[in-house]
């Protein structure tokens, strides 16, 4: 599943960067007790259901290479949690729209996982202030997906949990996706 979600994330980092290039381990600080885990290179924090791992991987891209960091959270061979962060270039960020960069890295994660029946699409905002994507879906190989996307100032934040048969639960979803922080 690590292996799914890492492509999966990449994935979304190449559309979103071809969207916006178109014309118009680490110090991890996870206490066992809480699971609460906070980011040393991304300024964030989130309440994982277990211990993440975490990698960085270079992206070569069309708008040169990206440096992706992925945080995943394993539970089980059918359920995996990740948060990623990623730094775009200023002049990818001034010479696109919010919009078009977020509908490019959904786009990447429904070609990455295959045909897709989408269950709900929704714009949001991270405090009332970053613009953001929020969408579940299912793909015809039985994964179901559901994510947030936010774009805070020039870096994109990938909030993701994956799994096999079913969507995680509503209390999973509400302990995962509502613990998301950007410590500002």
């Amino acid at each position: 599943m690590k292996y799914y979600v890492k492509h999966w994330c990449i994935a979304i980092l190449l559309i979103a960067i071809s969207a916006c290039t178109q014309p118009d381990k680490q110090n991890e600080k996870t206490t066992q007790k809480e699971n609460s885990y906070k980011s040393p290179t991304g300024n964030f924090s989130i309440h994982f259901p277990s211990q993440p791992t975490v990698s960085n991987e270079v992206v070569p891209t069309e708008a040169g290479d990206i440096s992706v960091t992925l945080t995943i959270c394993e539970v089980t061979q059918n359920e995996a949690y990740m948060v990623s962060h990623s730094d775009y270039p200023d002049t990818i960020i001034k010479n696109s729209i919010a919009d078009s960069l977020l509908l490019g890295a959904m786009r990447g994660a429904i070609n990455s996982i295959g045909q897709t029946s989408m269950k709900y699409v929704k714009n949001i905002k991270y405090k009332n202030k970053f613009p953001g994507l929020s969408f579940a879906a299912q793909s015809s190989k039985n994964y179901f997906v559901i994510y947030e996307l936010y774009l805070v100032k020039n870096r994109l934040y990938q909030i993701g949990a994956i799994s096999l048969n079913q969507y995680v639960s509503d209390n999973a979803q509400k302990d995962f996706f509502g613990s998301f922080t950007i410590n500002e």
